[in-house]
């Protein structure tokens, strides 16, 4: 038998390393609460990775606990007022199923002209560097190299609409316990 890890340095990721903390965050409404949390504290770089982002996206639905705007968009640019040293940096999924569509798709979504009218420190990508038909699915949050989110959840409309419960097998639903890390909760910020 060879080497049968999952994670190989350099063949299957970039590189293994030690996590302090680690949490499973399974309600979307925990998620954003705790990526805004998280974000609130960043000084120097925000990156965000996703399928789909949605500057009108809420992080907390009802009353506002947490300081700052409650949609993404307003929230990444008062982040940028509030703290002059910040840089961020957003990857979005072009959706690239049809190339016969690039030139509607791209015509949709104007990225040289967001980043000019954008902030110098705000930085958006779209990421087509797939195969017809392919994209990334990755939701990756990663704030100043030191705190990260990786799942399933997209920042973006809706996301958030699933909440309280998840469905066990034959549909009977069972309660949601959350575990979080010390350092990532919300009343942290």
């Amino acid at each position: 038998m060879g080497d049968e890890r999952l994670l190989t340095p350099g063949q299957t990721c970039w590189r293994i390393a030690h996590a302090d903390q680690f949490a499973c965050i399974i309600d979307a409404a925990d998620y954003f609460k705790h990526v805004k949390a998280a974000m609130l504290r960043a000084r120097h770089r925000i990156m965000l990775v996703s399928w789909d982002l949605d500057a009108r996206m809420t992080f907390e639905r009802g009353v506002n606990t947490l300081p700052g705007p409650n949609q993404l968009g307003a929230f990444l640019y008062w982040m940028l007022w509030k703290r002059p040293a910040l840089e961020i940096y957003l990857l979005k999924s072009n959706l690239r199923l049809l190339p016969a569509f690039d030139g509607i798709w791209f015509g949709l979504t104007p990225v040289a002209l967001v980043n000019q009218m954008s902030s110098k420190r705000m930085h958006f990508a779209i990421d087509g560097a797939h195969p017809i038909g392919a994209v990334h699915h990755q939701k990756i949050a990663v704030i100043d190299d030191a705190v990260a989110f990786c799942g399933g959840v997209d920042l973006t409309v809706d996301a958030g609409a699933v909440t309280g419960e998840i469905p066990a097998p034959f549909g009977v639903a069972r309660p949601v316990r959350l575990r979080v890390a010390p350092g990532v909760t919300p009343d942290a910020a």
